[in-house]
């Protein structure tokens, strides 16, 4: 079902373990879920265009301070296809990233990817 017993949305959070690489900044280049898109039950879900949408935020220092929510859809009904992924992050010595969703929709991660560029600047 996918709500609280009073109809109220469930919060889904995973947060990742701190993403280093021998202690030199790293540029996170992209973030990507594999997960379950286009499994909307949503009743007339296709009808509206209802997207279902899951939030990423990610902190540069090892969850001292954290970005703002950037938002992707899982898709339509039916689009199996979607992918779920964020580009250009940004600059930080020890990453983790925080994923949520809200949408009452079957959510399943089966993998976070990153990709990201180690510089050769040590702290």
């Amino acid at each position: 079902k996918h709500t609280e017993w009073d109809g109220r949305w469930i919060k889904r959070l995973r947060r990742s373990p701190v993403i280093v690489s021998n202690l030199s900044k790293l540029i996170l280049n992209e973030f990507a879920l594999i997960c379950n898109v286009g499994m909307t039950e949503v009743l007339d879900a296709s009808a509206d265009g209802y997207k279902p949408r899951v939030m990423m935020r990610y902190s540069g220092d090892g969850g001292l301070t954290w970005g703002n929510y950037i938002t992707e859809t899982l898709g339509q009904a039916g689009d199996y296809e979607q992918n779920v992924r964020w580009t250009d992050l940004g600059m930080g010595t020890l990453f983790v990233i925080e994923v949520m969703l809200t949408d009452p929709v079957d959510f399943q991660i089966a993998i976070g990817k990153t990709r990201y560029t180690a510089t050769r600047t040590f702290i």
